[in-house]
């Protein structure tokens, strides 16, 4: 299973809180049977005042972490942006 939308990444939107939340979601993730997950954290500036770069490094910051929960899981930073018309 690939997971396109997920809020991994802690610390930078609506998502995970830290980083303990951010590894039991993965490791609901592995459990579920995902084998691929793009994180996709939200971009909207005022709001979510993230960067592709910001949203990248914080991923390689996670990895090592992420890893040993969810070996099975292949990570892709990417970012979801959000139109302010639909807020």
């Amino acid at each position: 299973m690939i997971d396109l939308h997920c809020h991994l990444v802690p610390e930078v939107d609506d998502g995970a809180v830290d980083l303990k939340t951010s590894l039991a979601m993965a490791r609901m993730s592995v459990a579920d049977g995902v084998k691929v997950i793009a994180c996709t954290p939200h971009i909207l500036p005022g709001v979510y005042d993230n960067t592709g770069l910001d949203i990248r490094r914080r991923v390689q910051w996670c990895n090592p972490s992420w890893t040993p929960s969810a070996s099975a899981v292949v990570w892709f930073p990417d970012a979801m942006p959000i139109s302010t018309r639909t807020l």
